[in-house]
């Protein structure tokens, strides 16, 4: 077997934890309402994670999110990460039924969801069955009813060294599902760390190079 490269990057970095490391002052995301630098957004996942991790969620477990294309999007899903967990994104326009689906078709624990849309969830909330007693977590200006405030979960969180988590019994997967236009949606799911997949990292350099980003652009998210 040919020994690989020396300057061969074994898997791919970790840049979010660089930029916090090295430039937490400059802006990672920017929102209508409000924006944060790396060092707030890494301040408020790992407060979050924490909180998650409270309420009992684990290496290895699935979340459900319902969102908008907000701010509070980074913050959970860098969370979510954070505990080595795997995120679920549930369409926007997705219908109670299919909401229910994704959540108990993907082994979720929690789900979590932007106040819009709780009149598609928590109606129907005898109808989950996988989810952890305090599975349900809004977000918004609003509380919501018979869900817990995704702000409280970063209020005094515990003391857990995120760093050092028990290893999952098996990875967790992200997952986007399928529009199931022939039959119940499929999950897709994205294992293992694509870093270590060959060429992977040197498609992803050669990439930034070919469209010449720097560190000073900003990128739009539609």
């Amino acid at each position: 077997m040919p020994e690989p490269e020396a300057d061969a990057p074994s898997s791919i970095p970790d840049f979010f934890a660089s930029h916090v490391a090295n430039q937490p002052d400059k802006l990672a995301v920017i929102g209508m309402d409000r924006s944060l630098t790396y060092g707030q957004l890494f301040t408020q996942a790992s407060a979050l994670a924490k909180g998650l991790y409270r309420l009992g969620l684990r290496p290895g477990d699935h979340a459900a999110l319902m969102t908008y294309n907000l701010p509070e999007y980074s913050e959970i899903s860098a969370a979510i990460n954070l505990l080595s967990a795997g995120l679920i994104m549930i369409g926007y326009r997705s219908k109670p039924p299919e909401i229910e689906y994704i959540v108990d078709n993907s082994d979720a624990k929690i789900v979590i969801f932007y106040q819009d849309f709780a009149d598609r969830i928590v109606p129907y909330r005898d109808r989950y069955k996988k989810l952890l007693p305090s599975g349900f977590i809004s977000f918004g200006d609003s509380s919501i009813d018979g869900a817990t405030d995704l702000k409280s979960l970063m209020i005094d969180p515990p003391d857990v060294d995120l760093e050092n988590l028990p290893p999952p019994e098996k990875p967790a997967t992200s997952m986007i599902y399928t529009s199931g236009t022939t039959g119940q949606p499929k999950g897709a799911a994205r294992g293992g760390n694509t870093g270590d997949r060959t060429g992977a990292m040197e498609y992803l350099f050669s990439l930034l190079g070919i469209l010449k980003l720097a560190a000073d652009e900003v990128h739009l998210v539609c």
